[in-house]
């Protein structure tokens, strides 16, 4: 009989097969041949004659010893797969920010001075290119982070402009301890006087004022709440 669709065996179409002196008859011998040339036609050829006719059900068997697959519609052994699926999602080089300790896997930490105590700038031109601030590459500005670091650059202030006009007004000049103001007067030498006097008034007017403040350093507490994040590379 032919090969069972199921389990895919086969038994003889005579039941209980030939027995030595048994009458060859031709349609018992005509049956069992063509079942085997029919069981030989549905059987995979090794040197790749005829293609399948249905899907192959392996029954948790591996096939094995495949050849690298190089076009499209050919079957891709385990070795291509792991090398297509494992393929890094970024560049080697790659730069990337990370809030956690260590970097991850496939990452190298870097741990130069511009990758250290650093704000963040975005920009739109080309970023990570040579900087002032360091040899990485990357780093810009200065030594130290205002912010971080809770310092302030040492600066001052400059201010000025007007007193508003108060109408026609003398000033009062004393002493102040009753002793003697002396003032120098050009071309006319000292001129000296005690006691309490006044200007001449000069009708309404204002006056201008101008000047700088003192040099002033760090106020008391500069730092913000931040998270710590490590710069990485991809290798």
């Amino acid at each position: 009989m032919p090969r069972n669709a199921v389990s895919g065996t086969c038994s003889r179409t005579k039941t209980g097969g030939y027995v030595a002196g048994d009458p060859i008859l031709s349609s018992e011998v005509n049956a069992e041949v063509d079942d085997i040339i029919t069981m030989m036609t549905d059987s995979a050829s090794r040197s790749g004659k005829g293609a399948m006719l249905a899907n192959l059900a392996m029954g948790g068997f591996k096939i094995t010893g495949m050849g690298a697959a190089t076009a499209n519609g050919q079957a891709v052994e385990y070795a291509q797969f792991i090398a297509a699926t494992s393929t890094p999602a970024f560049a080697s080089g790659t730069r990337l920010l990370f809030p956690q300790p260590s970097p991850p896997t496939g990452w190298t930490q870097i741990t130069t001075t511009e990758a250290n105590d650093r704000m963040l700038r975005v920009v739109n031109v080309t970023g990570g290119t040579t900087g002032s601030g360091g040899t990485g590459g990357y780093g810009y500005g200065g030594s130290a982070s205002p912010i971080l670091m809770n310092v302030v650059p040492s600066h001052s202030h400059t201010f000025s402009g007007n007193t508003t006009t108060d109408g026609a007004h003398v000033h009062n000049v004393s002493d102040n301890n009753g002793g003697t103001l002396i003032f120098p007067l050009s071309n006319l030498g000292d001129s000296s006087f005690a006691g309490n006097h006044q200007t001449g008034s000069a009708g309404a007017h204002a006056h201008s004022y101008s000047g700088t403040t003192a040099t002033n350093g760090s106020a008391s507490n500069w730092t913000p709440s931040y998270l710590n994040l490590i710069l990485c590379s991809k290798t």
